[in-house]
């Protein structure tokens, strides 16, 4: 039986989740950054478009109750969140290159860092 595409994607955040709850009690600041914009990107990749609603008879304000507009996120894929943390990585390493021709090295060299501690959630 085939396991469910989602499973390590799940695998990821958890990871993720707990190891920004242990950057936060060692009070790594870069650890901490890197992980929450990780979270972050996931979290924005999840989220599923705004559907316009076609009867507003029902409220004049659009949803009918409690939560009546909640949707559920999307899950994604292993593949879909390596793209994500991928695409992390890469905006980091172009920006650590753009500092680096500004002569900020030590922003650069930040920036890179946290491109390599990110690049252990998808080696």
């Amino acid at each position: 039986m085939p396991a469910d595409p989602s499973t390590q994607a799940k695998d990821v955040r958890s990871r993720l989740q707990a190891d920004l709850r242990d950057a936060l009690k060692a009070r790594d600041r870069t650890r901490t950054s890197v992980i929450r914009t990780a979270l972050a990107a996931l979290a924005n990749a999840e989220a599923v478009e705004a559907q316009p609603v076609a009867d507003r008879s029902v409220h004049p304000h659009g949803a009918d109750g409690l939560y009546a507009a909640e949707v559920e996120r999307h899950a994604l894929t292993d593949e879909e969140t390596r793209r994500v943390l991928g695409e992390v990585r890469d905006d980091l390493l172009r920006s650590a290159d753009e500092l680096a021709e500004l002569a900020r090295a030590p922003q650069a060299e930040e920036l890179r860092t946290q491109a390599d501690i990110l690049a252990t959630y998808f080696a």
